[in-house]
């Protein structure tokens, strides 16, 4: 926070004072309305002393507006998110939840590195720190020096004095309070805007963080703040969310400042040292979807001769330091931004050096080349590790957890181990060694009508899946029963593949067939072992080997476990389903009668086929009808022709290959479609038939012609009918 600067001797302001209704030592005491309607006539109040500078809690605010935004929270009551007061952070959100709930946990820096669709917000606060009010009398009118915010907590009348950090009103050494007129007050300065951008290459420029100072544009922000208007904002003393541009692929630096209007202010105001404020974080930007290396100071911890055949041990680490004053970290990270690969290079020629061991806060990592200098954090030992070069993703998820911010002690620590052959001069003791990151952006939400939401993750298809009847033995071939799709932008591991339930013990999984992509070509890779990884729009399909034990329904429940790239352990299932025992199969699945004659007593007669395409015996137990119109359907009989026939609700055994003949008569009362469905029930499950019964033509009464009576030849006259 910069020092106290101090201003001319004396400003002359206009302020109003509300009546308190008394003097000091008086007895009454007027209400809080009264206190807000009844003014003092204009009386000169002088200013005197101290610095107008920014409100180092609220600066640099990158966020979003949200319906759970914290910065109101903050204005009003001076308390940080997470209940502490001091620095609070970063205040609010870079993308909604759950993804970057938990991004107001970290620490304040001087660097922030973003990914390039970052959206920016800009929040500030002006504050009159250490200044000494007198009367035009010169009498102090309070005690000591304030600090006057310029945000509204609104508590009325809106605009009384209030502490920057507390937010508790102000009260003269009389008890009264004051009011600013703010009106008056933004005639007297000029606030200006300072914004300096560079290209973000994908090398970013030297080994010290430093601010950006090319591409440099000013504007005034008097007018351009005041659309901007909140409840608590104050333009362009106090701005709350101010939108100012995506991120880009360019690296941020701002500045703020206020410079009087000399005609007026008293002549000592031309000479006032109001310097320019730096809005923190400055910002570096990583390439949405893409990578950035950049290089920071190694520390040489022990460097360990040891024998003649292995050479020489160097051991460096590397942890993101502290600000000179050690109010905040120098560098912090989105968390969308992670580690890819790391190498460690000699300044010397900027030659790579081969590494021994690398560890991330104790965790191992593998090389991921030959030469070992280059380490990808995927293949760190702690399964799908994900970290950024300051954190790692499960410090960030306990401080959520817990409502804390991520301490100082809780930076993540790189240990390296570089190995020199023997007789070498690859690196000597007063070489000095650079760690190189590759960071990669990793999308972890997706435009939607609704706004960013979290992306669609896996996808196991089908939602259901069953099986079929099964025979009760343990060496039945796998069967393909499900796939895995990567529907997310960004790459998954999966860590195991299971079937979980009673009856778990007769599901095993089989073969893993994951379907790579390379260009537009899919290539298979077969029996793939558990973990792997599956690059957006990846599919593996999954066989499951049945080893069904007894008669009757089996159930399980797939399920994937796989990890994204923050390291989340996320859980994904579909309910699996198998019948153990006899095959029953009722055809056709759709029985239909149609009647096309007329007739007296319209009805028709049809069949459904009951077989057993098992191995086992099953007993036919019933057959039933329901449904809208079950009463025009009847079950005549039962059996085969060279068994005889029986009556439908008469139990029998079919036998493995055997079959059964239902006979079901429809008879219609009345013109239409007329639906019912039967249900067979048996000892090895229950099958269905649906039954779609017809009748227009068939269901108009006949017509009844008169009987022809014979004629006289002779006389042409009716005879009677014998």
């Amino acid at each position: 926070m910069p020092g106290s600067r101090p201003w001319v001797t004396f400003v002359t302001l206009l302020l109003a004072a509300p009546i308190l209704g008394a003097c000091v030592g008086g007895t009454t005491t007027p209400t809080e309305t009264q206190v807000a309607a009844v003014m003092v006539s204009t009386a000169p109040i002088q200013l005197q002393g101290g610095a107008l500078e920014l409100n180092p809690r609220l600066h640099g605010a990158l966020s979003v507006v949200s319906e759970a935004d914290p910065l109101p929270g903050v204005i009003s009551s001076g308390t940080c998110p997470s209940g502490e007061t001091g620095d609070c952070g970063y205040l609010g959100h870079l993308y909604p939840d759950p993804y970057l709930r938990g991004f107001n946990r970290l620490p304040r820096s001087e660097y922030l590195w973003v990914d390039s669709d970052t959206r920016l917000r800009l929040s500030y606060e002006w504050v009159f720190r250490g200044i000494q009010v007198r009367n035009n009398d010169g009498e102090l009118q309070y005690p000591q020096p304030i600090n006057l915010g310029t945000c509204l907590p609104g508590t009325p009348p809106r605009g009384t004095w209030h502490d920057a950090a507390t937010r508790a009103e102000l009260r003269d050494i009389h008890g009264r309070r004051a009011l600013l007129p703010w009106s008056h007050m933004e005639t007297i300065f000029r606030f200006r805007q300072v914004t300096c951008r560079r290209p973000a290459t994908s090398v970013a420029p030297g080994v010290d963080p430093a601010p950006v100072t090319t591409g440099c544009i000013m504007r005034g922000v008097n007018d351009v703040f005041k659309p901007a208007r909140l409840s608590m904002e104050n333009p362009p003393f106090c701005v709350m969310h101010y939108p100012l541009f995506d991120a880009g692929m360019f690296d941020i630096s701002q500045r703020l400042f206020a410079e009087p209007v000399p005609e007026r202010f008293d002549p000592a105001w031309a000479n006032a040292d109001l310097r320019q404020e730096t809005v923190l974080p400055h910002l570096f930007t990583v390439r949405a979807g893409g990578t950035r290396h950049y290089m920071r100071r190694l520390t040489l911890k022990e460097s360990r001769p040891l024998d003649a055949e292995r050479g020489e041990d160097y051991d460096f680490e590397y942890r993101v330091p502290l600000t000179a004053d050690g109010a905040r970290w120098l560098e912090n990270f989105s968390p969308t931004l992670l580690v890819d690969g790391v190498r460690v290079l000699r300044v010397r020629g900027n030659v790579p050096l081969p590494i021994q061991r690398l560890t991330v806060d104790t965790i191992n990592c593998r090389s991921h080349n030959e030469d070992r200098t280059r380490y990808a954090i995927k293949n760190c030992g702690a399964g799908y590790y994900s970290t950024t070069p300051a954190y790692t993703q499960d410090v960030l998820d306990l401080a959520e957890r817990h409502r804390r911010r991520v301490g100082d002690q809780e930076r993540a620590r790189w240990d390296i181990r570089v190995r020199v052959p023997p007789g070498s001069d690859l690196l000597r003791p007063d070489d000095e060694a650079l760690i190189e990151f590759e960071l990669r952006s990793v999308s972890l939400t997706e435009t939607t009508a609704q706004g960013l939401q979290p992306l669609t993750r896996l996808d196991i298809r089908p939602a259901r899946r069953h099986l079929g009847f099964l025979p009760p033995v343990e060496d039945l071939p796998g069967m393909q029963a499900f796939e895995l799709e990567n529907r997310g932008a960004s790459e998954l591991r999966v860590e195991g593949i299971a079937v979980v339930g009673l009856d778990a013990s007769q599901f095993h999984v089989g073969s893993i067939v994951h379907n790579k992509l390379q260009g537009d070509l899919i290539i298979p890779q077969r029996d793939v072992p558990t973990p792997f990884t599956l690059q957006p729009s990846e599919t593996a399909s999954v066989e499951i080997q049945p080893r069904l034990q007894g008669e009757g329904d089996r159930h399980g429940l797939f399920t994937v476990v796989y990890r994204d790239r923050r390291n989340t352990v996320s859980v994904a299932t579909s309910e699996l389903l198998a019948r153990a025992g006899a095959s029953l199969s009722a055809q056709p699945r759709v029985r239909t009668f149609i009647l096309n004659q007329p007739a007296l007593v319209p009805r028709i007669s049809a069949t459904v086929l009951l077989t057993n395409d098992g191995q086992l015996p099953f007993e036919r137990r019933s057959y039933s009808v329901s449904g809208p119109d079950s009463d025009l359907f009847r079950l005549v009989r039962a059996g085969m022709e060279s068994e005889g026939w029986f009556a439908p609700d008469v139990p029998r055994s079919i036998a493995p290959g055997g079959f059964e003949i239902l006979w079901i008569e429809y008879m219609p009362r009345a013109q239409g479609r007329h639906e019912a469905v039967l249900h067979v029930d048996t000892s090895a499950g229950r099958d269905e038939v649906e039954l779609i019964g017809s009748c227009y033509d068939g269901c108009r009464p006949p017509v009844m012609l008169e009987p022809v009576r014979p004629v006289d030849p002779e006389t042409r006259e009716l005879r009677l009918m014998e």
